[in-house]
């Protein structure tokens, strides 16, 4: 459970923030406000606050100074600040304090959500406080796609990020000891820095996340520096490190950290240290609407008290692999594993930890596999699946089945998680915290998941204009619908369907 402080002079603003912001999903059980900074710090001197978001210009202590003093004697306390100046010197105090985000009036709602969403995230796990938490947050919502062109290409000056290069990979890094980890990267940046730019922070999980930017980039190049790197700092502890597939564009840059991260799951099992390098994405294509094909199917299996044969969908998601080469349909059903246990963490689905826990045997075939082996082996997969998710399900506390059951059957019309808590005489800002807590997602996050995969169902199956498909699936809102559709598939809905037809 959360304490939120908003301080700000203006009393629309205030309440905009207290009641625009869905804060029980995120399990915030008071909100205090302030309209000054001396007021604040009385705040927060008699309660225990997680996150305050504060306006910079205002009487008696403004922002900066609020900043200065909450870095000094609360340093636990995460910041967003709200200003209506653009000039780059209170951004870049701000920065310098460690605040989460830095918004500009008049506030935009999205990027508001996304950024307290980031600092509940990074509360609940424990994310280790870095230096500079803007800029971690900054390069986390770029390899996500978390965050606009428009927005990159603003916050990059700040940082001093060079989003203009040609090529970018992203690399993952992960060891048992932090040292080991410092002393790899100094000696693996070295070898680089003459070649790349190189940008460096720590995702949630502890593990090290880098953005290498050129502009021409060779995996190759980047295994053998890295390579080098292991050898001269060289101790008998695990290792594991993903290099990502060459990207041209920097808002390509979010598909080579999916392809690294694909390869670091599936290396969960491996012991030693290991260098994993991705395939080019062309050669191991794998749908968003392929994937939910299959979510589908294991949930009507979880439904059904007979077995459904997989046949059909086996024939739809396989039938491009008939002529790929052999690396490339090792490649395609290992990420095809990956990526579809990590859609079923992403929808509540399978235990938040089973990314981390499992223990998934990878596939490898050593000759080009009969039509009946492969069968076989995309049975393995659904049938280990589909065991996760019953066990997962049946630990889910009975207000969170009801809930997942209550969003199945009204997200087509108006959700929301006070009314469900209000049918069942639950407390909001509780049952938002368990939600999350339980499922790996928030409340509304799931529920829009839930939206666009229905969405996605009606633009291969319909004729419907977008507009109607966004009000088919209970958004209320088009350019909102386009907007989360892209942001959840990488395209817009209009591209999808295109895809889909020429398919």
């Amino acid at each position: 459970m959360y304490n939120i402080l908003l301080v700000d002079d203006e009393v629309e603003i205030i309440n905009t923030l207290q009641n625009n912001v869905d804060w029980a999903s995120y399990g915030v059980e008071n909100i205090f406000t302030a309209h000054d900074g001396l007021e604040a710090l009385e705040v927060l001197s008699a309660n225990s606050v997680n996150l305050m978001i504060s306006d910079i210009k205002m009487p008696n202590l403004d922002g900066i100074s609020l900043l200065h003093e909450v870095r000094t004697r609360y340093p636990q306390v995460r910041c967003i600040i709200l200003s209506s100046f653009r000039e780059f010197s209170f951004a870049q105090e701000a920065i310098k304090l460690g605040v989460e985000n830095y918004l500009l009036k008049p506030l935009n709602h999205e990027e508001l959500d996304q950024s307290i969403r980031k600092c509940m995230n990074n509360l609940s796990m424990h994310k280790h406080v870095m230096q500079s938490l803007f800029m971690d947050n900054v390069l986390y919502r770029w390899i996500t796609g978390d965050i606009s062109k428009e927005d990159l290409a603003e916050r990059s000056k700040h940082i001093q990020v060079n989003i203009y290069f040609r090529n970018y990979c992203v690399v993952l890094v992960k060891t048992a000891s932090q040292n080991v980890a410092e002393d790899l990267l100094s000696a693996f940046l070295r070898q680089l820095q003459s070649k790349y730019d190189a940008y460096h922070f720590i995702d949630y999980t502890s593990q090290h996340v880098l953005i290498l930017g050129g502009h021409t980039v060779d995996q190759q190049v980047i295994h053998e520096a890295l390579q080098n790197a292991i050898d001269q700092t060289s101790r008998e502890e695990k290792l594991t490190a993903a290099i990502g597939s060459v990207v041209v564009g920097s808002d390509q840059v979010v598909l080579s950290y999916h392809s690294a991260m694909d390869c670091m799951f599936l290396s969960t099992a491996s012991a030693g240290q290991h260098i994993h390098i991705a395939e080019d994405p062309s050669h191991v294509d794998i749908t968003d609407y392929q994937l939910n094909q299959i979510v589908n199917h294991l949930k009507d299996s979880m439904d059904s008290d007979e077995p459904i044969d997989p046949t059909p969908l086996f024939r739809e998601i396989l039938a491009p692999t008939k002529d790929f080469s052999l690396s490339s349909l090792n490649s395609y059903m290992n990420m095809l594993s990956a990526r579809l246990l990590r859609l079923l963490v992403t929808l509540g689905l399978v235990d938040p930890n089973a990314e981390q826990s499992i223990m998934l045997s990878t596939h490898h075939f050593e000759a080009t596999p009969t039509e009946e082996i492969l069968f076989d082996c995309f049975d393995d997969i659904l049938t280990m699946n589909l065991m996760m998710m019953k066990k997962h399900l049946c630990r889910l506390s009975p207000i969170c089945t009801l809930a997942m059951q209550y969003i199945a059957n009204n997200f087509m019309e108006y959700v929301s998680i006070k009314d469900f808590c209000s049918q069942h005489n639950v407390n909001a800002s509780y049952f938002g915290f368990l939600f999350k807590k339980e499922t790996g997602v928030y409340f509304n996050d799931y529920l829009n998941q839930i939206r666009i995969n229905h969405a996605m169902t009606l633009l291969k199956n319909t004729n419907h204009k977008i507009s109607q498909i966004s009000k088919m699936s209970g958004f209320s809102n088009t350019s909102y619908f386009i907007q989360c559709f892209k942001k959840r598939t990488g395209m817009s809905p209009s591209n999808f369907k295109q895809i889909i037809s020429e398919e």
